[in-house]
Order: structure tokens, then C-alpha cells, then sequence
């Protein structure tokens, strides 16, 4: 009875360390990616301040905001091992050169 007891009381303390652990892991995990997300904005704002050079000196220049060529040597050199995470990146780097071209549009236009 006692044994019972002592192991009913065992696998439930186990159980709320384990949910514990799994919190704060999860916790940890999420705090990794405000960290990234942080990056990521201070790296976007700087990508779209030498995006606003680029369209001011496309403007002078009489150029087009679309560069195909361009935008295909940046896939080539984008790929990453893993076939569904690169697919997703290639996505990514899309959107993020729509959002540039929208940038540059709105620029050249003086919006």
C-alpha cells in the first residue's frame, strides 16, 4: 500500500517536472526566436536603407527597378540543404524582393 502510494506520488512529481521542463524549454526556444526576429528587423532596415540608394540611383540613372538577371544570381546562391526549409527560403527571398520593388517603386515615384 505504502509502495503504491509512494509511487503514485513519484510518477506525478515526474509528470509536473516534465511539463515543467517542457515549459521552460519552450519558453527558451520562443526567447531564441524574439532574438532572431530582432536580427532580422535590424538587418530588413538595413537592407531597405541600401535598397533606397539603390532605387535613388537607379532614378538618376534612367534604370528599371526589375533586374532579372539579378534576381536570379541571388537564388543561385541562396540554396540550403534541406529541400522543404529551401524551398521556404526561396520563398521568403521572393516576397523580399517584391517588398524591395514596392520600396524602390514608391522612391523613384517620390511617394
Amino acid at each position: 500500500m505504502i509502495y503504491e502510494v509512494i509511487s503514485n506520488l513519484w510518477m506525478k512529481r515526474k509528470s509536473l517536472c516534465d511539463r515543467i521542463d517542457k515549459g521552460v524549454k519552450m519558453e527558451n526556444l520562443r526567447k531564441k526566436i524574439d532574438e532572431i526576429d530582432d536580427l532580422m528587423r535590424q538587418l530588413f532596415v538595413s537592407r531597405m536603407d541600401v535598397v533606397k540608394e539603390i532605387a535613388i540611383y537607379k532614378k538618376n540613372h534612367g534604370l528599371t527597378i526589375e533586374n532579372l538577371e539579378r534576381e536570379q544570381m541571388i537564388h543561385q546562391r541562396s540554396d540550403i540543404c534541406d529541400p522543404v526549409v529551401n524551398d521556404l527560403y526561396h520563398q521568403f527571398i521572393n516576397d523580399l524582393m517584391k517588398i524591395s520593388k514596392q520600396y524602390q517603386d514608391s522612391i523613384i515615384k517620390g511617394d
